[in-house]
């Protein structure tokens, strides 16, 4: 995350870059983020930095002190 005060500098989209290319360099081919439902402005950046919206998975979890 980048400080409310740093915002709309570019330096998210830096960061960004930075590690997918060198997830690439790494040979992996693909990034996924998560994002709570109602995080309208982190929805908004990524979507503006070209990642989709995938409607076809579910998140699941369980808590592990239930053991």
């Amino acid at each position: 995350a980048v400080s409310t005060a740093y915002r709309k500098l570019g330096i998210g989209k830096e960061l960004t870059s930075c590690c997918l290319k060198a997830l690439h360099r790494l040979g992996i081919p693909k990034c996924s983020i998560f994002l709570f439902r109602n995080n309208t402005k982190g929805k908004s950046f990524w979507k503006h930095n070209g990642w989709e919206i995938r409607d076809d998975l579910s998140v699941l979890q369980k808590m592990t002190n239930s053991y």
